[in-house]
């Protein structure tokens, strides 16, 4: 039907021709699905009919919001009459054109306030962003103070790299010379407490005498003791078979033995006696500082070297408390028939030491007193009893002592 027929008014819509009635329809509905600013159909109202507003506020946003434009009104009496035609035709035409302002509100509405809750978040998100930024230059700033330069630190990281190729080479070297310095022990008959590989306790039985010979021969030790009561151990450095550890047990001391060969250590635990497999040395450096009472080393320095001698008596006096002995006993090498019929016998023997030079090596340390006593005289040394007192008794009684002199002797020194 055309669109001017009189029994069915059409409107043109969006390039389409509907009726005002489905006009109207659509944008009720359209309202009820976007928000309730607009009107609502009363109850029983015809389909399209709109009710009227409550008031002239529902039809206006909130301040900011769009408005439809006022009639201007011109000057004159023709611009009076345009006003009032124009007023008019606005009211007959705001069924049509009313809702769509309040569409056009709704949206703006509820687009504002995704836009500010936007812009919200926008700025919280930018606010966190130049938070991290200012952690991350906070961060790299600590890092630039912290390290070195990166030419500095290549050079820190190749230094460290060449230290470590040197001490992997140094410890091929180390173990080369130990390797060398092994077998020149061995080859010297230095290389352990037996020297060459032998039962040691066997070879005490017999180039030094029965253990009743050896305590008979210690026994004189015990009136150089400190009391049995005080505090303190006794340490018996190379104890051996035992003797003296047997002696001081029946005089009431609390002894330990120490002895790096197990040969030795059977046979002293087989006696019951307190006794650890052990080197003197490594013993010592472990023991607490002013806790011994006395410390033994019978014919035990002829087997070190001069650095363990002095090691063995520094730490004898960083381990004895005030008082405490070291007592030390050796091979006298002023006798000549001791150095060629006991010292050199033993493989084991590295050097002999001189009485004056042990003497010496204690005071230096910083024992107060250190007494030699010569032991053991050679039985030819009662026959120069009846030589004169002229150049001639004079010349044998220094040949004789020098040859059959005192075959041992030993330095009591007192901390």
């Amino acid at each position: 039907m055309p669109a001017n027929s009189p029994q069915s008014p059409l409107v043109e819509v969006d390039a389409a021709v509907i009726s005002p009635d489905e006009l109207a329809g659509r944008i009720a509905a359209l309202l009820d699905s976007v928000a309730p600013l607009a009107t609502r159909p009363s109850e029983g109202a015809p389909r399209g009919q709109l009710a009227a507003p409550a008031s002239t506020a529902d039809l206006r946003l909130v301040e900011g919001g769009i408005n439809p434009p006022e009639v201007l009104r011109l000057p004159g009496a023709r611009g009076h009459a345009a006003w009032a035609v124009k007023r008019v035709v606005r009211k007959l035409t705001s069924w049509y054109v009313e809702p769509r302002w309040i569409l056009q509100r709704t949206w703006d509405a509820r687009a504002g306030d995704e836009l500010e809750l936007l812009a919200r978040q926008n700025l919280t998100l930018r606010l966190q962003v130049l938070s991290f930024f200012e952690q991350v230059s906070e961060l790299h700033d600590l890092v630039e103070r912290s390290l070195p330069s990166g030419e500095a630190f290549r050079h820190e990281v190749e230094a460290s790299i060449d230290e470590a190729r040197r001490g992997v080479a140094a410890r091929a070297d180390v173990e080369a010379l130990r390797r060398e310095v092994d077998v020149l022990l061995r080859r010297l008959g230095a290389a352990a407490a037996g020297g060459a590989e032998v039962d040691y306790a066997a070879f005490e039985d017999r180039f030094r005498g029965s253990s009743d010979q050896i305590a008979e021969g210690q026994r004189h030790y015990l009136g150089n003791l400190p009391p049995a009561e005080d505090p303190g151990r006794v340490i018996d450095i190379g104890c051996g078979r035992g003797e003296l550890l047997e002696l001081l047990g029946a005089a009431g001391y609390e002894a330990l033995g120490v002895d790096p060969d197990p040969s030795m250590v059977e046979v002293c635990q087989a006696k019951g006696l307190e006794v650890v497999e052990d080197d003197g040395l490594r013993f010592l450096e472990r023991t607490k500082t002013g806790s011994l009472k006395a410390v033994f080393a019978i014919q035990v320095v002829e087997h070190l070297l001069t650095s363990e001698l002095e090691r063995l008596v520094r730490l004898s006096f960083d381990t004895l408390a005030p008082g405490g002995k070291l007592i030390m006993e050796t091979i006298n090498p002023r006798s000549l028939h001791a150095l060629g019929n006991h010292f050199y016998a033993d493989t084991s023997h590295v050097r002999p030491v001189h009485p004056e030079t042990l003497r010496f090596i204690c005071e230096q340390v910083g024992f107060g007193a250190a007494d030699l006593v010569e032991l053991s005289p050679h039985p030819l040394t009662g026959a120069m009893g009846g030589l004169p007192d002229d150049p001639t008794g004079t010349a044998v009684r220094s040949l004789v002592e020098t040859v059959f002199g005192h075959q041992d002797y030993a330095v009591l020194a007192t901390k």
